[in-house]
């Protein structure tokens, strides 16, 4: 066990609940290598340089609103063992689908479904309760996501999936220096004049720079709305410039 999960095991032994963590924040768990009747993988994040590993679909379009959201700095599939005892002979043993990390230094636990149905059962519904109240008193945020409505929703969504589509494209470093420059001088750049200013600056054809302002955004050296549809005269800021994350209070 991690120093960490061995401090928050003291911290939660009132609560008779323990967390427990994979080292090097990793996944807990990488259910990808064994035999699934349903669809999983791993999808690679730039933000985070790792593999995350997802079981639904619903997950891995998360990972995806989760890489070009501004405000989030980091975020990691599996993070956790949840052990809750509740006086039965076994604890409740709960794995969250995602924390989440933000630039205001907010920690948020994440529980993905595609529809409320899948939120019926009376005994996993006890489980929820007793993991919302556990993170409740480490201070962090617990939340529980319905898909059909908070993220296969547009633009976020057609949006988040475009710009991941580039994530991996070469950052070149005159592009990087052009657009802090343009910073300097304006606290935000319309989406096509930012493209542009990385054209120019690297030498590139537009098509080529508008693949390496998403990667950017991805980098978060640079920052998009992604609830809102990209048009020219969008606005480019940097990330810290971002409010609020998508899906967290954002109209």
């Amino acid at each position: 066990m991690s120093e960490n999960a061995t401090s928050r095991a003291e911290l939660l032994a009132p609560a008779k609940a323990m967390i427990v963590e994979a080292p090097n924040w990793l996944p807990i768990r990488t259910f990808v290598e064994f035999a699934h009747s349903k669809a999983v993988g791993r999808w690679t994040s730039r933000k985070v340089r790792r593999a995350l590993p997802w079981e639904s679909y619903a997950e891995r379009a998360f990972f995806r609103c989760c890489e070009v959201d501004p405000a989030v700095t980091s975020f990691l599939a599996q993070p956790h063992r949840l052990e809750l005892n509740v006086g039965r002979s076994k604890p409740l043993i709960y794995f969250p689908d995602v924390r989440v990390q933000y630039a205001d230094g907010t920690t948020e636990i994440v529980e993905i479904k595609r529809s409320e149905e899948e939120l019926a059962d009376p005994d996993y519904g006890e489980k929820l309760a007793g993991a919302a109240s556990v993170y409740k008193a480490l201070g962090w945020e617990f939340r529980i996501i319905i898909a059909e409505e908070e993220i296969d929703v547009d633009p976020l969504y057609s949006n988040a999936k475009r710009i991941c589509a580039d994530r991996h494209s070469l950052i070149l470093r005159p592009a990087v220096v052009a657009i802090e420059e343009a910073f300097h001088a304006e606290t935000q750049i319309a989406l096509g004049e930012a493209e542009e200013i990385v054209a120019r600056a690297a030498g590139i054809p537009l098509d080529h720079a508008v693949a390496i302002l998403r990667a950017m955004v991805c980098t978060r050296r640079v920052a998009i709305e992604p609830t809102k549809r990209l048009r020219r005269d969008s606005p480019v800021t940097k990330p810290e410039q971002a409010t609020a994350p998508a899906g967290r209070g954002r109209a």
